[in-house]
Parts: C-alpha cells; structure tokens; sequence
C-alpha cells in the first residue's frame, strides 16, 4: 500500500522554496488535493498549478497563482472551481487570457486618458502665444503685454474651455477701447498662425470681433490747435516733450519712446534711429537705420534734458521707459484746452504742414520714414538728407512762430 503524500504547509514550502534556491534546481510538490501540486523554480518563485479533465476526458493544468500570494487553503479552493469549470466546458486558460487583455487595456486606457489631460492642461493660449512669438512681427515682443492685460485668465485656461464669446467680452468690458482693439487685432494674428500650424487650436477661434470700432475723426489739428498744444508740450517732462519732437522731426511714437541717448550725436546734430526697431511692414526684409538732421530748436531741447537726466532714456520721467500714455495725453489735452486728438496726429499735422511750406512729397513721405511705393521704391534708394533737414528745419522755425503766437 502506497505511503499517504504529505499535506502541504506554509513551512514546508517554504523550506522547499530555500533548498531549490540553494541547490539550484526545480522543485515539485504535490498536494493531497487531487490535481493541485506547486512547482518551485531555482530563482525562487512558487506556482500553484491546478489540473482537471474536461469533457472529452483531457487533461488541462492551469496556474493559479503564486506563493504566498496565494496561500495553500486559497490555492485549494480556486483549485476546486477550476476544475468544475474545466470539467462543464470553460476554458480557464482562455478565461484568464481573456482577463489580462481587458486589464492592460484599462490600463492603456487610463495612461492615454492621463496624458490627454495632461496634454489639455498644457494646451493653453498662453502656451501658443509663446510657440508663435518666434514668428511674429518684431513690434509684437513690444506690445505683447496688452494681450496679457486684456485677455488676463483666458489664456491660462485650456484652450478647449474657450470660446470665442468669452475672448469678445473680455475685450468688450476692457476699460480702454484702443488697449483692447490693439489686443484682439495682435490675438487674432496669433490665432490665425495657430490654427496653420498647431492641431489643438479649434478652428471656432479663429475669427474675433473688434469691441468698439473707433470713429474716424472728421477735423484734424489746425494752427489754432497746435499753437495752444506747443507751448504745454515743451514744458511737459517726459510725455509731453516727446510728443514735442514728433511735431518737430514726424518721428513715430515708439521712436520717440525708445529714444537713447547713445542713439544721439549732439555734437554733429543727428539722431539715428536703428533699423531695428522701427516699423517694418515688410518683414522679408530688414529696414535700414534712419539718420535725422535735428533742427535747432531740438538739439537746444536735447541739450537742457541732458543737464538733468542721468538715465538711458531721452524721454523719462526718472524710472525708465515712459508708459501709460492715455492717461498722460488726457492731462495734457486738459491743460492745453485741445480735445479728440491722438498722438498720431501729430504725424499727419507734419505731413500736411511739409506740404504746405512746399516741401515735395518724396522727401516729406522720406521725412516720416514711410518706404518708397511700386516701382519707385524697388529703382529709387535714395533717402533725401540734404532736403530731409532742410524741410525739418524750415518746419520748425514756422513752428516757433506759431508758439510765439500762443504766448
């Protein structure tokens, strides 16, 4: 008669789990169980292993989990239900095929879902702007920051969050109407490029509404205007004078903003204003730097800031570069009795006064820096200095009598 096989136990599978380890060699183990047995591998790995016949009378042997993360009464028991199932038809094996496909596709799932949130979170306008700034005008590292003010938390939401309606209020309730037109009109470029270039830029964007039209303004300065705003804007440090020398030379604003003294030669009366950072419309090709015979009347100007000022910047109010130039303009429209204009008027009071003291239109269109058109500009490279300073100087001499008139 046959010696009855021990019953397994924690311990002596586990002391047959060291020996197999040490002698290197595989180890099998039968239950008393019919048909359960655990194998133990040399790396030290246990498996429980169930065998059942099914209907045709095969054999089948399943795994059914590992030691001790399957204990022995466990392993007995899923043994027990493996067999049944094997004996009425299932297929474990498929079944547990079956379930390790299911699992790692949750599993792919889930990764995919986290790194579409994570995408989404990371997909922001703030984030395109950044990606299309290397492509942008050079004017729009300037003038950036007005997106940033107008469209605030909108651009660190997802882009996915965002509605066109909701980028058109922000720029509605924005407090000042050319802050805001100035934003959307730069946004949308931004957008457009986006929507070209990127994926994730819904197409629903692409196209935004100015808030508030600007009216166009039917009268411009006349003599009567500049004459009262003259005398206030000599006098008015930093804002007021560099509008003072738009009047004077027809320089553009952020010209006269980024004004610097290293830009100036007093000595030989010339200001040259870099290629760099003066408008360009053309941008498959950089602009020239722009040398500017100053009249009489600026360098003497020139001359008593420099007295007092000690910073970079011609035109400052001691802290640096001028800004929050609304509100400036506002007091000196206040002071000088002279309302409705914009800054950018002054530019067209130069052009129409050169015209007026007889100045021809080439050298006026070269006086306020405005690029040659047609063919004219692609034959003709010719930047009329000699006529430039004579017509700015004849300009300002007819201004100085008109601010004689005011006082």
């Amino acid at each position: 008669m046959p010696t009855p096989r021990p019953a397994l136990t924690p311990s002596a599978i586990s002391a047959a789990i060291r020996r197999a380890v040490a002698d290197k060699q595989k180890i099998y183990l039968p239950d008393t169980e019919r048909g359960l047995s655990i194998r133990i591998y040399p790396t030290g790995k246990a498996v429980w292993y169930g065998c059942g016949q099914d209907q045709l009378k095969r054999k089948r042997w399943v795994a059914l989990g590992e030691f001790p993360g399957l204990g022995v009464s466990q392993a007995r028991d899923k043994h027990r239900t493996t067999r049944l199932a094997i004996r009425t038809g299932a297929n474990p094996v498929d079944a547990a095929r079956l379930a390790r496909e299911r699992k790692a596709k949750e599993e792919e799932d889930n990764q995919k879902e986290i790194e579409s949130q994570i995408k989404r979170q990371s997909h922001t306008l703030q984030y395109m702007l950044s990606l299309y700034e290397p492509h942008a005008a050079k004017t729009y590292a300037r003038n950036k920051n007005c997106i940033n003010l107008v469209f605030g938390e909108n651009l660190t939401k997802p882009i996915t969050d965002i509605s066109r309606q909701a980028l058109n209020s922000a720029a509605k309730d924005y407090q000042s109407q050319s802050m805001a037109n100035q934003a959307v009109r730069m946004l949308q470029a931004a957008i457009r490029w986006g929507t070209d270039h990127l994926d994730w830029v819904p197409e629903s964007l692409r196209i935004l509404k100015q808030p508030n039209k600007a009216q166009k303004r039917q009268q411009m300065l006349d003599e009567s205007d500049i004459s009262n705003l003259l005398p206030v804007l000599r006098q008015s440090q930093g804002h007021g004078q560099a509008m003072w020398l738009m009047v004077h030379v027809g320089c553009r604003l952020g010209e006269a903003t980024n004004m610097t003294w290293d830009q100036i030669d007093i000595t030989k009366g010339i200001w040259t204003i870099p290629g760099s950072t003066r408008k360009n419309t053309r941008q498959k090709q950089d602009y020239p730097d722009l040398v500017i015979d100053l009249p009489r009347q600026v360098l003497d100007l020139l001359k008593e800031i420099k007295a007092t000022n000690k910073t970079d910047h011609v035109f400052t109010l001691g802290k640096g570069k001028l800004g929050n130039w609304d509100r400036y303009t506002k007091a000196i429209q206040a002071q000088s009795g002279v309302y409705e204009w914009h800054r950018h008027d002054l530019r067209h009071y130069v052009k129409t006064k050169l015209s007026d003291l007889g100045t021809p239109r080439e050298v006026s269109e070269a006086v306020l820096g405005h690029a040659a058109p047609g063919l004219d500009g692609v034959y003709n490279h010719s930047t009329y200095p000699e006529q430039r300073k004579i017509a700015l100087q004849k300009l300002a001499d007819y201004l100085d009598i008109l601010q004689q008139a005011a006082n």
